[in-house]
């Protein structure tokens, strides 16, 4: 909010089914026991709809429950979490960004060595993560510290350590609240620019109407619009929308009660296209003569070092100069002709006006 900033509740996990998410941008779940079906379901539907989702782990997570019930394909946990895992050594692992263009990927990479090492992991959560989930921060032990997994139109971030200074010492350092507020802009929900893609379902919240009203939609692939009977989804009254083609969706307003415009674009995670390791690439290519440069470093290097034949630079160079020669060579021999011609000329001139002066005389 422009005029009182960021506003935080904290919430008992017993009432927490009292609680519209609708209200919320990000929800930051704090080491909390278990996860029951029905909040579950609450936080998919919240997840899916455009809202950020924080989980940090502790010793009072129920992997179990978390697996059951927010986990597997259809879920939005990030990763299948395991048994808790201790550093043999007291001092800890250290962390580091795994290779991963996400920002937070990103600011872990950039953060300074010797700040980074200072960071110290004594327990954390083992975790498999899952096909679409993605490692952003691992550990020296090689387990992630950091998954996010998007789902729908929002996005869960999942740390396998506690989120207070019982199983770290991250809370203490810079980097700790660095990529907490860049987390939380990052999974902030703005209805302005809800980004919804082809090929899914969503619940669109319709203010000032009662279940059992009808909204008129009017789609991108349509001229007329349809009726869409409004329901309850336990927070607030929404109409269900299923998004065939890509376009603007509005549902317009009637009466005195705002319309709602949303935008459904093409999922381009569903593109085969994919980054191509360089031995891979060379591998294919190479039996047909192509040769790949796979190095790391500027690729300019790279260009030079791989390069065959001759360098044409002195060779072209000589020839300037062969030409330079030979163009004063050529001045001079023309020059010396033009003067002998023009030499001859004037003795013939002078012998003719000798004899002309002769006959006068």
């Amino acid at each position: 909010d422009s005029e009182e900033g960021v506003i935080v509740n904290e919430i008992d996990p017993a009432d927490f089914g009292l609680e519209t998410l609708g209200d919320y941008d990000v929800v930051i779940m704090n080491n909390v026991l278990s996860i029951s079906p029905d909040t579950a379901k609450r936080l998919k539907r919240f997840v899916n709809g455009g809202g950020g989702l924080i989980i940090f782990s502790g010793d009072r997570v129920e992997a179990s429950e978390y697996n059951q019930n927010l986990g597997g394909e259809e879920g939005i946990l990030p990763a299948v979490l395991g048994e808790v895992a201790t550093c043999e050594d007291e001092e800890g692992w250290t962390l580091q960004a795994a290779r991963s263009d996400h920002l937070l990927a990103g600011l872990t990479a950039r953060y300074p060595e010797k700040l980074l090492d200072a960071i110290r992991i004594t327990k954390q959560i083992k975790s498999t993560p899952m096909e679409d989930g993605e490692v952003l921060i691992t550990a020296q032990s090689g387990d992630p510290v950091l998954l996010s997994r998007s789902t729908g139109s929002g996005t869960v971030l999942l740390f396998t350590t506690t989120g207070n200074q019982r199983w770290n010492n991250l809370p203490r350092e810079p980097l700790y609240t660095i990529l907490l507020q860049q987390a939380v802009t990052m999974l902030t929900s703005d209805p302005d620019r809800l980004q919804l893609t082809v090929g899914t379902d969503a619940e669109l919240p319709v203010s000032g109407r009662e279940v059992g009203d009808s909204v008129s939609l009017r789609r991108p692939d349509s001229e007329e619009s349809d009726d869409v009977r409004v329901i309850q989804n336990r927070d607030q009254p929404v109409a269900p929308v299923s998004f065939t083609e890509h376009g603007v969706y509005e549902i317009e307003a009637e009466d005195g009660k705002p319309g709602l415009v949303v935008a459904a674009n093409v999922n381009a995670d569903e593109s085969n296209v994919r980054v191509v390791e360089g031995s891979v690439l060379a591998n294919r290519l190479d039996p047909i003569g192509v040769q790949v440069l796979n190095r790391a470093g500027p690729i300019a290097g790279a260009i030079e070092d791989a390069r065959r034949g001759r360098e044409l630079a002195h060779l072209l160079l000589l020839l300037a100069i062969i030409v330079f020669v030979l163009q004063s060579v050529l001045a001079r021999y023309f020059t010396n002709r033009i003067d002998r011609e023009d030499s001859a000329d004037l003795s013939v001139t002078l012998q003719m006006s000798q004899v002309a002066a002769a006959r006068r005389s």
